[in-house]
């Protein structure tokens, strides 16, 4: 949820919309709900269709609510991409140090049993 609304908030920055933080929350909690509901097929357009209608509701006219769900939706994608590299950067170097620290432990077991 925090992500959502921080998107949404970055969003808003990005396209020059002067909205009210209500506005931002309540659009970031209907757009969390629209996740969550699978409307159509593989979830398309019903993300950018609640974050235009909401920010529709408020105000907003068309155009700029419109750049804002896309915006939005293409920074989300953005980060999401970012931190699964990261995280599987992360976890390769993890599995190597794991399974170097593993071996060495094995080598050095197994030459203290040979000089013994």
């Amino acid at each position: 949820m925090i992500f959502e609304a921080s998107t949404i908030f970055s969003s808003v920055r990005v396209v020059g919309i002067s909205i009210h933080s209500v506005a931002m929350t309540v659009t970031a909690i209907r757009a969390f709900i629209a996740q969550s509901l699978l409307l159509t097929l593989a979830d398309l357009g019903s993300y950018e269709a609640d974050i235009f209608g909401t920010i529709a509701l408020f105000g907003v006219p068309e155009d700029p609510a419109t750049a804002l769900a896309l915006v939005d939706h293409f920074g989300r994608i953005l980060l999401v991409l970012i931190v699964g590299i990261c995280t599987a950067h992360i976890g390769f170097q993890l599995r190597a140090y794991f399974r170097n620290s593993v071996n060495n432990r094995m080598l050095a077991k197994s030459e203290s049993d040979d000089e013994s």
